[in-house]
């Protein structure tokens, strides 16, 4: 077992260069997928940003004269207007926010659970339909779980702050949320990679591939950083020095890595689950 499992590695990769050439047209395919799911979510958070920092200044605006009221004023004799247009920018603010993170997830489910579904399919010889539909659920379930639970335990904090907010207590308590969110995103990416078995048998992986062999589990997640990092240096590079051509084939670079080890992650949790 041990021997086996000294190249893992090395079998994965094979493995997922042998899935590209055998399935490019469906590669290349998933890679329009992902490039329109990043093409939105860039066109969303700038879009949205504009429209959210100027609410935020128009909230900020009457927060700051409130905060310095003229000699011998009280807030009592504050103007009413002022309240007024704090509340709607407020409103505006809530509103702004609600429909962005609603766009992103809206597309996340959408584009990133076809990529999943069908990648988890990857190595059949035939997609069938049905199975691509049982496995988007299966997608859809684990990503509103991990929702659940971080907004719970957001949710507990905020409970636990609200008498006493001190700078001690909110920094231990984002310590913690902060570790939480590592620990779910990590067993989301395991039952992302993991599709294509029942959910049962996800959840007994959960346990013996990503606790029990969680020493075999860290090398394939070091790689996906150290090929993210490489296109990030890239990325920092064509924009320092203004070059649009570096800035094209840093996206397009991101783009076929990010794919690329979604597939390695598959077939290394493959793997070591054997």
């Amino acid at each position: 077992m041990f021997y086996l499992q000294k190249f893992y590695l090395q079998k994965s990769l094979i493995q997922t260069f042998r899935t590209i050439k055998e399935k490019k047209w469906l590669f290349l395919s998933l890679l329009m997928v992902e490039v329109l799911f990043l093409i939105l979510f860039f066109a969303f958070t700038l879009n949205y940003q504009i429209n959210i920092f100027q609410d935020l200044e128009k909230v900020m605006n009457p927060l700051a004269e409130i905060e310095a009221p003229t000699a011998g004023a009280t807030y009592e004799q504050f103007p009413l207007e002022s309240f007024l247009e704090m509340q709607a920018s407020v409103n505006s603010l809530m509103k702004h926010v609600g429909q962005f993170f609603l766009l992103i997830a809206l597309i996340y489910f959408l584009l990133e659970g076809i990529i999943w579904s069908v990648l988890s399919l990857i190595r059949e010889k035939k997609i069938i339909p049905k199975d691509l539909l049982k496995n988007w659920l299966k997608f859809f379930f684990f990503t509103l779980l991990f929702l659940v639970l971080f907004a719970l335990l957001s949710a507990i904090f905020l409970f636990l702050l609200k008498d006493s907010l001190s700078p001690e207590k909110f920094t231990f308590f984002g310590q913690i949320e902060l570790i939480f969110f590592f620990v779910c995103a990590y067993f989301l990416a395991l039952g992302y990679g993991l599709l294509h078995y029942t959910p049962k048998k996800i959840f007994k992986n959960l346990w013996s591939s990503g606790l029990k062999r969680i020493y075999l589990v860290l090398p394939v997640i070091l790689i996906k950083v150290l090929l993210l990092s490489l296109v990030a240096i890239g990325f920092y590079f064509s924009t320092a020095y203004s070059s649009f051509l570096g800035l094209i084939f840093s996206v397009l670079g991101l783009v076929l890595v990010v794919l690329f080890s979604k597939i390695f992650w598959i077939n290394s949790l493959e793997e070591i689950k054997s």
